[in-house]
């Protein structure tokens, strides 16, 4: 006899379903607002999808797993083993054989393998048309396992640090090359899948978007003192070390500025004290992590948005914020690194300036001063995300890619 199904999963029903299992790592995850905005706009385009967190979140109709059912594998791992010998085998050469980027990616994929054997038989019964793995790391592993276990045809989302910190993946490979095909959000997270031997027509590049785009902010006469914005992680790719640096030469140069910095993360309390050592803290307000809403408010008040980012030293680097693209969708022009995917939306001098190093406070101080290059950005901004950023477009591309993938459906183990 086989182990009790799990209780908290969807209930099992006869015959192949039309839902799509949406793997996610947590859902709703406070600083992941757009994968929200995803499920809203692949719902509003027709798609039946059952949203699942693997690490926390959890909440409304989301099917949450929690920690304490890893003791289930003490029945569910042996069960596989007699059932799936081949398959456990080849996962565990996989392990062995691929060079561990990092403990945490390596725990996350752990993670993820576990929730697939401990509910496969379960999503199996349910004859879901496709699995999408949100993330290249753990959702994709456990998308990765279940397809191995029960046939489910599944597609993977890589973007940035799935795709680039410690060279990515710790199995980005085995799992790539068993899905249908694989979404990135950026002309750089394409190459680098190309690069690592995805066939071109596997890869989808599908960007981000906005469920409703925010009126476009007016441009104040006076921008003086300019008002800056930051948005992100204080993470080492973020950038906020150089954004120090930008606002010491900006004030050097004779620009009075106010700024506001939303996000939380390890380096918060060094970025403070080098401010506060630099004279700068009085200019400068943390606001910490903020909600979708008040990020939208916060560029109500901005005249620029600053994005300092860097490659990080394990590799890591942001493909295209969000924040980069949700300030040109407002109207706010962008000041940006060329780093990652964001010289894919920020064309200089059009869209918005893109600098390397010290060149940020220069341009800075372009933007208080001149009222030509200021609108011209924000029209061009604008332009941008209209044409590419808007989610309800975006979805509908990944629903025909999920849709074709199930049509195609490979034949499903019988459980």
């Amino acid at each position: 006899m086989p182990p009790p199904s799990p209780d908290n999963a969807p209930a099992a029903v006869s015959g192949r379903t039309s839902r799509v299992l949406f793997l996610c790592t947590t859902y709703p995850a406070p600083t992941e607002t757009f994968v929200r905005r995803e499920v809203e706009a692949l719902r509003a385009a027709g798609a039946e999808l059952d949203v699942v967190s693997v690490w926390g979140g959890g909440g409304g109709d989301v099917w949450r797993f929690r920690f304490w059912e890893l003791v289930k594998l003490l029945w569910w791992l042996p069960y596989w083993l007699v059932r799936r010998p081949g398959v456990l085998c080849d996962l565990m050469q996989s392990m062995i054989l691929r060079p561990m980027p990092s403990a945490l990616n390596a725990g996350e994929n752990l993670l993820g393998f576990g929730f697939a054997l401990i509910h496969a038989q379960k999503i199996g019964r349910r004859r879901y048309r496709h699995a999408h793995a949100a993330w290249a790391g753990l959702p994709a592993a456990a998308a990765w396992l279940l397809d191995r276990l029960t046939g489910l045809p599944y597609s993977v989302g890589a973007h940035a640090y799935d795709l680039f910190e410690g060279g990515g993946d710790w199995l980005l490979s085995d799992k790539t090359a068993r899905a249908r095909f694989v979404r990135t959000s950026t002309g750089a997270g394409r190459r680098r899948l190309l690069r690592s031997g995805v066939p071109e027509g596997k890869v989808a590049l599908i960007r981000r978007g906005l469920v409703a785009f925010p009126p476009v902010h007016p441009m104040r006469a006076v921008r003086v003192p300019l008002r800056i914005l930051a948005v992100g992680r204080f993470v080492e790719k973020m950038g906020y070390h150089a954004l120090v640096g930008v606002l010491e030469q900006a004030r050097a140069a004779g620009l009075a500025f106010e700024g506001r910095l939303i996000g939380e993360g390890p380096a918060r309390r060094e970025i403070a004290d080098r401010l506060a050592a630099r004279g700068l803290a009085t200019c400068v307000r943390f606001e910490g992590r903020q909600p979708f809403t008040r990020v939208l408010e916060a560029l109500a008040w901005a005249d620029v948005l600053l994005f300092t980012g860097v490659v990080a030293r394990n590799g890591d680097r942001a493909g295209l914020p969000n924040a980069v693209a949700e300030a040109m969708a407002a109207g706010v022009p962008v000041v940006a690194s060329r780093v990652g995917g964001v010289a894919e939306a920020v064309e200089h001098e059009r869209s918005g300036l893109l600098v390397e190093g010290p060149g940020a406070a220069a341009e800075l101080l372009r933007l208080a001063r001149d009222d030509d290059l200021y609108r011209r950005l924000q029209e061009g901004g604008r332009e941008w995300t209209l044409t590419h950023f808007d989610a309800a477009v975006n979805m509908r591309a990944l629903r025909h890619r999920i849709d074709a993938s199930a049509e195609d459906g490979a034949e499903r183990i019988c459980l």
